[in-house]
């Protein structure tokens, strides 16, 4: 699990992070509009869900997708 935050500054994130204790990989993409992770993959609203599988394939999810449903089908997925 990775998350990408388009927070402005750090701050913002790291409350953001410690009131709701979450322990994954956060990566601040605050580098403007050209170079942004968010304009390079077509995000256009937050949150924005991806699943990448086993072969690299990606996928966007629904906003109110179940993530442990999702990521239990990929893991059983034949491939």
């Amino acid at each position: 699990m990775i998350g990408i935050s388009h927070d402005r500054e750090r701050t913002a994130l790291t409350k953001f992070l410690e009131a709701k204790n979450l322990k994954w990989l956060q990566v601040l993409d605050n580098l403007g509009t050209q170079e942004s992770i968010a304009r390079r993959y077509g995000v256009t609203s937050f949150p924005t869900k991806w699943l990448i599988d086993r072969q690299g394939h990606s996928r966007q999810l629904p906003r109110d997708a179940d993530l442990d449903a999702e990521i239990t089908q990929a893991l059983e997925a034949k491939f």
